[in-house]
């Protein structure tokens, strides 16, 4: 984290301040300006106003004071979080992409008590609009069941895994007592992400075979 030496509010008093090294618009690796801040009265606590010198964009960061310096607290907005997902993903499931990127928002936000149901409920998005892409006529039926029918109508075993480790950690993050204690969030994110990929996987390889069967025939 970039450290810049500054005075503290309107005296003379010079202090380091610990600052977040990601500009929350950008997301730009930065060395941010400070261009006013406020302490208060007991100088723990300072409130700044920083600018990005990538995007010019003003922001707000707390400082707490941590032992010679002032440490960063809080940075609003938020930082926009990172989302990497395969771009087949993001034109044919759109809901899923909505709900994963809202739970990386409150990811984002530190809400980690509430982040967890929201990464499960994109990946029922997810494993049930799959579902219905791969048996349109059975779409009311996968609409109306449960998540675990639907995930076993997959004939390939690692999307079935990936899909059935994935609703268990899910589940394990909408109730009090988790099952798997020792698979954390971070576990949750990777198996909806390897799940996307293999997902997208078994569409390029569908291509792949039409794209066979139309040369042999023409």
């Amino acid at each position: 984290m970039p450290i810049i030496s500054e005075r503290v509010g309107a005296s003379n008093k010079i202090a380091d301040f610990c600052c977040n090294s990601n500009c929350p618009y950008c997301n730009t690796k930065i060395f941010p300006q400070i261009l006013i801040n406020i302490c208060s009265d007991d100088k723990n606590y300072i409130d700044a106003i920083m600018q990005c010198p990538h995007c010019g964009q003003t922001y707000f960061e707390s400082f707490v004071h941590d032992f010679n310096r002032y440490s960063s607290r809080n940075v609003l907005p938020h930082p926009s979080p990172q989302i990497n997902i395969p771009v087949y993903i993001e034109n044919a499931f759109p809901k899923f992409v909505k709900i994963y990127t809202q739970a990386a928002i409150a990811e984002a936000a530190n809400l980690s008590e509430i982040c967890g149901m929201g990464y499960r409920k994109s990946l029922e998005a997810l494993v049930k609009q799959y579902a219905i892409e791969l048996f349109p006529n059975d779409k009311d039926d996968i609409e109306k069941e449960l998540l675990m029918p639907t995930i076993k109508r997959f004939a390939s075993p690692k999307i079935l895994a990936l899909a059935t480790a994935a609703a268990w950690l899910g589940n394990d993050h909408t109730h009090l007592i988790a099952k798997h204690p020792e698979y954390d969030l971070e576990q949750l994110k990777s198996f909806i992400n390897v799940l996307c990929q293999y997902i997208q996987s078994e569409k390029e390889i569908e291509n792949a075979q039409l794209l066979i069967i139309k040369d042999k025939t023409t």
